[in-house]
C-alpha cells in the first residue's frame, strides 16, 4: 500500500513537472507570438486597431479576473496611445483616445477593487469665471429663446389650421 503512495505521488510530481514546463514553454511562445504581433501592427497601416483590439481583450480579461491580462494593460495602454499620437488626425481626435483609455483603465481598476473616483478631484468652476464661456451660454440661451419664439408660431398656424378644417371656414387671402 505505501508502494502504491508512494508511486502515486511520484506520478503526480512528475505531472506537475511536465505541466510546468509546457507551462513555460507556452508561455515563451506566446510572448514570441505578442512580439511578432507587436512588429507586425507597427508595419502595417492596421496598426492602431490591432493595438485597441489588444487592448480590448486584455481589458476583457482583466475585467473577468485574470491578472496576467492585468498586468499587461498598462503596456498596452502605452503602446497604443505612442501609435495614435502618431497616426491621430487631429489633437481632439488623440485627447478623445487618451481620455478612452484613461477611463477604461479607471473602470477596470474599481472593477478590480480599487475605490471609485470622487469628484473633489474636479476643477471648482466658480473659481475662475470663463467669458468666453459664459458669451457661449448667452448666445445659446439667445437661440433658444428664438426658437421657442418659432414654435410659438407653429403652434398658432397649425391651431388656426385646424380650426379652418374642422369648421369648414376658407381663407383667403385679399388682393
Amino acid at each position: 500500500m505505501r508502494d502504491q503512495i508512494k508511486a502515486l505521488q511520484e506520478s503526480t510530481n512528475a505531472a506537475e513537472s511536465l505541466r510546468d514546463a509546457w507551462k513555460g514553454i507556452t508561455k515563451d511562445l506566446l510572448t514570441e507570438v505578442d512580439r511578432i504581433r507587436g512588429i507586425m501592427a507597427s508595419n502595417s497601416q492596421d496598426g492602431l486597431s490591432a493595438l485597441q483590439a489588444r487592448f480590448a481583450i486584455a481589458t476583457a480579461q482583466a475585467r473577468a479576473g485574470d491578472q496576467e491580462a492585468a498586468k499587461l494593460l498598462t503596456g498596452y495602454s502605452s503602446q497604443l496611445l505612442s501609435s495614435a499620437a502618431d497616426q491621430a488626425g487631429s489633437r481632439s481626435e488623440l485627447l478623445a483616445l487618451q481620455s478612452q483609455v484613461a477611463d477604461s483603465l479607471q473602470n477596470t481598476a474599481v472593477i478590480l477593487g480599487a475605490p471609485p473616483p470622487t469628484l473633489s478631484a474636479l476643477p471648482d468652476i466658480n473659481q475662475q469665471p470663463n467669458a468666453k464661456l459664459e458669451g457661449l451660454v448667452q448666445s445659446l440661451t439667445d437661440k433658444i429663446a428664438n426658437l421657442e419664439g418659432r414654435l410659438s408660431d407653429i403652434q398658432s398656424n397649425t391651431r388656426r389650421t385646424a380650426d379652418v378644417i374642422d369648421g369648414g371656414v376658407v381663407i383667403t387671402e385679399a388682393a
